[in-house]
């Protein structure tokens, strides 16, 4: 959240809770009944001067301050995808060129109107998801080498819940192999200890068979959301999709390479497109400092 105040307290100069400015950025599914217990709990904490924002105003804010000075000739639109650990969040932004001011602007050394055109970014639409993410990777995996491994085979399914300690040791060898795969079209991970006889099990898998294995779990979903947001936006017209000029794509599970796939595929673009990547894993907390200091 931002903290929009310069007041101090009156003991020891730390400020008081009472005069900052938190801004809570939520999900856009989040319910108004979570909203408003968020707003309760600050209240009750005496964090009076409280907001509660969607992570895409804060995403907006941030793409707006980056590149709210830099003039465009038409309506921008640009597709932004986050991708976490355990959510995902699809927006489109229009970044708007405003009539230029006539007051207030001042003549620059080179000639050219400092101050006299100004930008807007505006939220067209959002989709989230509270259970896609890149965990599901992981769960992916886990399942398919609790089925087909050999070397697994033999334990009961209690012994590998994911609560238990081998369990644990196999998603978080499923988990690495999903990042060595983010780099190399395929690669092997060794887990120590939960074989048979507490042996070590060797992981091995490709990007292809990870693509797979995760299709209707998180490529089918993830398009299905961008199919969405795009829809809801009410851009693309007769020629589908083509008035898309960026894609931003940030959080973890935006690196990895078939999720790169997914998106590309989703708006019709080949492979030799190149994401910006304006934003990055701070944007949100950075979004709500501007917002709160806006609000202030």
């Amino acid at each position: 959240g931002g903290d929009t105040s310069g007041n101090n307290d009156g003991d020891g100069g730390e400020k008081s809770v009472r005069n900052l400015h938190f801004v809570f950025a939520v999900p856009p599914s989040y319910p108004a009944s979570a909203r408003d217990a968020l707003m309760d709990a600050a209240y009750a904490s005496s964090a009076n001067g409280s907001s509660v924002v969607d992570s895409t105003e804060c995403t907006a804010a941030v793409y707006e301050r980056k590149f709210g000075d830099v003039e465009v000739e038409k309506e921008k639109i640009v597709l932004v995808v986050e991708m976490g650990h355990a959510r995902c969040c699809v927006s489109i932004l229009k970044k708007v060129p405003t009539t230029p001011t006539t007051t207030g602007e001042e003549e620059g050394t080179d000639g050219t109107i400092e101050g006299g055109t100004a930008e807007e970014v505006q939220v067209l639409s959002a989709i989230s998801s509270p259970t896609l993410g890149a965990g599901l990777v992981d769960v992916a995996l886990y399942r398919h080498f609790l089925a087909s491994h050999t070397s697994l085979s033999h334990h009961s399914p209690e012994t590998f819940g994911t609560s238990s300690r081998p369990g644990q040791r196999l998603l978080e060898g499923c988990r690495k192999l999903k990042h060595l795969l983010s780099m190399l079209p395929e690669n092997t991970v060794t887990v120590e200890n939960i074989g048979k006889n507490d042996g070590d099990v060797s992981l091995s898998c490709t990007r292809e068979l990870m693509k797979e294995l995760c299709r209707e779990s998180v490529i089918d979903r993830l398009n299905g959301m961008i199919e969405s947001a795009i829809e809801k936006a009410g851009v693309g017209g007769e020629a589908p999709l083509g008035e898309i000029d960026a894609v931003e794509i940030t959080g973890g599970g935006s690196r990895i390479p078939m999720v790169q796939e997914a998106i590309r595929t989703a708006i019709g673009r080949g492979d030799d497109f190149v994401f910006a990547r304006s934003l990055d894993d701070t944007s949100l907390a950075f979004g709500a400092s501007l917002i709160g200091n806006v609000a202030s």
